[in-house]
This record gives C-alpha cells, sequence and structure tokens, in this order.
C-alpha cells in the first residue's frame, strides 16, 4: 500500500469439486529423512476434515510489515 508492504486479513473460500477423493500421496524422494513418514499404500484415511465448501479468515489487522 503507497509503496509500503503490508499484511492482514486473508480469506479463504473453498467450494470443492464434488466427487472428491483422496487417490494416493507421493513422495519423490525415498530416501529423504521424512519418506518414513509416508502414507501407507494403499492409502488408509484415518483422519481428516472433508467438506463440500468451507471458509476461513486468518485473524489481524492491517499493519506494516517490519
Amino acid at each position: 500500500m503507497d509503496g509500503t508492504l503490508t499484511s492482514g486479513l486473508y480469506p479463504f473460500v473453498l467450494s470443492a469439486v464434488t466427487p472428491w477423493e483422496v487417490l494416493s500421496f507421493e513422495f519423490l524422494e525415498p530416501d529423504h529423512p521424512v519418506s518414513a513418514l509416508r502414507p501407507a499404500d494403499p492409502l488408509q484415511v484415518t483422519w481428516g476434515f472433508y467438506s463440500p465448501s468451507s471458509s476461513f479468515c486468518y485473524p489481524g489487522g492491517v499493519e506494516p510489515v517490519g
């Protein structure tokens, strides 16, 4: 704003495609340390938040960054 970097409210609105389904997660570097945390194959979803639409607004006020 007027040459100043500012932070503020960041709205997020999602209208997901129906049907929506997670088919797989891919970890492209099998030798990476976090590869041990990869999901089971076949994928086993044990927890999650699923909604056909959702919204969220990151709280805060508009203020200069820095």
